[in-house]
């Protein structure tokens, strides 16, 4: 008489069960470690100048906040 476990279905179901968790567990562990996409967007200093190119800022303002960007000027308190 035989078992369950005499089977080669005993068999063939282990190694699907332990082949679909180790799937399961890189997914888990891949999904986690994955470093987030880099900002592709426009950069603070190309947004300055398009602003400042629409007119939407003066010269005097624009100076100002490139000195910012720069580095040259501490932001104000304003």
């Amino acid at each position: 008489m035989f078992a369950w476990h005499d089977t080669p279905w005993m068999w063939l179901s282990m190694v699907v069960f332990w082949s679909l968790f180790a799937v399961l567990v890189y997914h888990l562990i891949s999904g986690r470690t994955q470093s987030p996409t880099p900002w592709s967007g426009p950069t603070a200093a190309e947004i300055l100048e398009e602003r400042f190119a629409r007119g939407e800022i003066s010269v005097e303002e624009y100076g100002e906040r490139r000195e910012v960007l720069a580095g040259t000027r501490p932001p104000s308190s304003t």
